[in-house]
């Protein structure tokens, strides 16, 4: 991780530097931060584990640049070991594919709409992982399920449709009783605040590499 924290403070001096430089100067140089960071995701990806911690903090930094330097679908899939060969289907590598990479590339995506389907995608992935529980029991005995519901319920880039999949899947297991009239209730709880995954995190990324922890998470 220390790589990704000298990276990350390399690329907050090089924002600020830049702040009040000539637009066409400044976009140059992003450009090159953000070409040079994503070849580091792709190598981490290719040559460790795709989806990597280190590939995922590397995801954010990048995300930190703007929306003008944007990854194609087929790039993101690529950097999370994510299977996108057969047009409009995904297959997420079940070994690996969890709380942090979720959170990530859900974060990376965005409200954009070019990602709906992957966006989607991830959505029933982590409904399938929710489903594979026996009871609501089971599923607060695990810390990663809990804190995948509680933030995806409050990320701002799921459409309440989506937040009302995730909500229906642990609801369901006590019971289909005013099934609407709790979902409601549960994505509104979670609503009051951030849990687990800081949804805002460009804004918290001078204060994440100041206590060297370059993960919204945890």
């Amino acid at each position: 991780m220390h790589s990704t924290h000298q990276i990350g403070k390399l690329i907050l001096f090089v924002k600020a530097f830049i702040k009040d430089a000539p637009r066409d100067i400044s976009e140059i140089l992003k450009k090159y931060i953000f070409d040079d960071l994503i070849l580091i995701a792709k190598n981490i990806s290719d040559h460790n584990r795709a989806g990597s911690v280190e590939a995922c903090n590397i995801i954010i930094l990048a995300k930190s640049l703007g929306e003008l330097y944007d990854l194609s679908e087929k790039e993101i899939c690529h950097i999370f070991g994510i299977d996108d060969r057969t047009i409009g289907i995904f297959k997420f590598p079940k070994d690996y594919f969890g709380y942090f990479q979720i959170v990530t590339i859900i974060y990376y995506m965005g409200s954009a709409s070019i990602f709906n389907a992957l966006r989607d995608a991830v959505v029933g992935f982590v409904v399938e992982i929710l489903d594979k529980e026996d009871s609501i029991g089971t599923i607060g005995l695990r810390s990663d399920c809990v804190m995948l519901t509680m933030d995806l319920l409050r990320c701002p880039f799921l459409s309440q449709d989506q937040k009302t999949l995730i909500a229906r899947a642990i609801l369901k297991k006590r019971t289909l009783d005013n099934i609407h009239s709790r979902i409601a209730d549960f994505i509104a709880t979670a609503a009051e605040g951030d849990w687990f995954f800081s949804w805002e995190a460009d804004s918290d990324l001078r204060s994440l590499l100041m206590k060297k922890e370059l993960r919204p998470a945890y």
